[in-house]
């Protein structure tokens, strides 16, 4: 039996989320239990090109059954726009209910961010802590999740103090303040670490909570 063929379409870009989510589906194809089963193409297109998008994609009309797409909110949209004329199965990893209109062929995440950011609220309101502080850095979908997570946790009556990427002066006047948690919602293992390395020398005792699987 032929194997299926699945497009796996991403911005050309050095973004580690795109580079992220096409490695592990590279993986999953090459090592999973349907890999036999599977074939992957990959293709790419220029960062926030929607036309560019459209005319990669369309070289492939005919040839395959599916696709992934590493791709952002606008960018996955328009895939699933297109992928629904093609009459293509679209896979997304967006939670942002805008990507889906409804179409039935396409799959993405499907949780908004405000729905997680509720959860953990009510995970740290359990905790007793009391004193938030948010560190975010300055990409569109981390300030919309920061946003989110900042409303939730004053809705459950925590005290929040919410900043884009501080510098080492911020860091003393944040010290003063005295959180009881600093949470990190950062793009990248590069952009978190220096953060981390401040937190520790300004305030060390604080404990870390990370928005992403930041190792």
């Amino acid at each position: 039996m032929e194997p299926i063929r699945i497009l796996l379409f991403r911005p050309e870009s050095d973004d580690p989320s795109p580079v992220d989510q096409s490695l592990g589906a590279r993986l999953s194809a090459l090592e999973g239990p349907a890999r036999s089963e599977v074939a992957i193409e990959e293709e790419y297109f220029r960062r926030d090109d929607l036309a560019d998008l459209e005319r990669r994609l369309g070289a492939w009309k005919g040839k395959i059954s599916g696709l992934i797409g590493a791709t952002n909110v606008p960018e996955s949209t328009r895939l699933g726009e297109l992928a629904e004329e093609m009459k293509l199965l679209c896979f997304v990893a967006n939670n942002n209910p805008v990507v889906w209109q409804r179409r039935r062929h396409v799959f993405h995440i499907g949780l908004p961010s405000a729905q997680t950011a509720e959860a953990v609220a009510m995970l740290l309101h359990k905790t007793k802590r009391r004193r938030i502080l948010l560190l975010y850095d300055r990409t569109e979908f981390q300030r919309r999740v920061a946003s989110s997570m900042e409303a939730a946790l004053r809705n459950h009556g925590m005290e929040v103090n919410s900043r884009a990427e501080s510098a080492d002066g911020e860091f003393e006047l944040v010290k003063e303040w005295q959180p009881d948690l600093i949470y990190l919602i950062f793009s990248s293992e590069k952009k978190a670490l220096p953060v981390v390395q401040k937190i520790r020398r300004h305030l060390s005792q604080a404990p870390l909570l990370f928005g992403r699987s930041l190792l």
